[in-house]
């Protein structure tokens, strides 16, 4: 009995009676040939089919047929299916090279119609350019003349406007300002009555009252004039001496004092009634009367009177003298006084 191979056997090539169904003298040396041979290139001796076993049928389907080599490229596939994979490769190629020709083509007609598109926007700017500035060429003549004409009117209308809101005291210089330069000569001034009691007394003798004093009034208080913030001097008559921040020619002189609407009494009896003004050229020369005038209770807080000669020198020295009062028995005061005029050329530094 020849030699039978474990995997032979394994494999069903031996029948029942332990007899090989391919006969071939197998050698250690043979056998490692052949099977390095099978691995390379699949050859083999076909064993003939000695039963209709299904072992049998599996084993010749796996075994190559009319001497073929099922491991080699071209036995695998026909001549017919090489022919359809290249026919299809080409109509793949050929497709993919009209997408891409037909694309450029699109994009070079494209591109050429936004080309013109631009074009035509570039020549409709020119068109609304040169519109534009033969417009402006128009309006150059007429319309800015217009114009201008329009707004010389609207700030003649506003200034008038704000001339008749504002006091005529506040749209011209004031001399007797104490931030500007002016001051008060309180030895030449009459005595401060102290309308309210003193804040601060001592066995009943008053040591500290609240601060009034004729400063008060050249301090450039406007309207509205708040009540109680003046310059009291008692009696009914009184004078007050300025020092004038510049040597001036007088042209008007303002007075002020709250309105009857603002007494707590309903009337402005501790305003002044007729008062006189005087210029003085230095300190110790001769006083020179400017004008007499009649403060109007039931007027506005702030009124202006125009000197009626005001050609009458450069004065550097104003004293008001308060003739009378409407009726306060006691006191009269005073919220507000402003010196009016123009500066002589000679006396403007540069």
């Amino acid at each position: 009995m020849a030699w039978q191979s474990c995997r032979l056997l394994s494999m069903g090539y031996y029948d029942k009676e332990e007899e090989p169904r391919l006969n071939y003298k197998e050698t250690p040396f043979r056998v490692f040939r052949r099977k390095r041979g099978r691995r390379r290139s699949g050859a083999g001796t076909v064993p003939k089919k000695t039963s209709p076993s299904p072992l049998a049928d599996d084993v010749d389907h796996l075994l190559p047929q009319d001497g073929g080599d099922k491991n080699s490229f071209w036995t695998r596939f026909s001549p017919k299916t090489v022919a359809g994979l290249l026919f299809i490769i080409l109509m793949c190629f050929g497709g993919c090279s009209y997408i891409m020709y037909d694309s450029s083509r699109t994009g070079v007609n494209q591109s050429s119609g936004w080309l013109e598109n631009m074009g035509w926007a570039g020549n409709d700017l020119g068109k609304m350019q040169a519109q534009l500035t033969k417009l402006q060429d128009d309006m150059a003549g007429v319309d800015v003349k217009m114009m201008q004409m329009q707004l010389k009117e609207l700030q003649d209308e506003l200034f008038g406007l704000t001339k008749k809101l504002l006091p005529v005291a506040d749209t011209m210089p004031n001399f007797a300002l104490e931030s500007q330069g002016a001051n008060v000569l309180h030895h030449l001034t009459s005595q401060t009555y102290y309308t309210q009691p003193p804040l601060v007394t001592f066995w009943g003798i008053p040591l500290w009252y609240p601060p009034a004093n004729p400063r008060t009034v050249i301090q450039g208080h406007s309207s509205p004039l708040t009540p109680g913030h003046c310059w009291a001097f008692a009696g009914r008559r009184g004078h007050l001496l300025i020092s004038l921040s510049h040597p001036v020619t007088i042209t008007h002189v303002t007075l002020g004092h709250i309105s009857s609407l603002q007494s707590t009494a309903g009337f402005a009896y501790s305003a002044p009634r007729e008062f006189s003004v005087y210029g003085i050229k230095t300190a110790n020369g001769e006083t020179t009367r400017l004008g007499t005038f009649v403060y109007d209770p039931n007027g506005e807080s702030l009124q202006t009177f125009k000197l009626p000669d005001h050609t009458k020198g450069v004065f550097r020295f104003v004293k008001l003298q308060i003739e009378s009062n409407w009726g306060h028995p006691e006191y009269t005061c005073v919220y507000n006084f402003r010196v009016h005029g123009k500066m002589p050329l000679m006396s403007v530094t540069p």
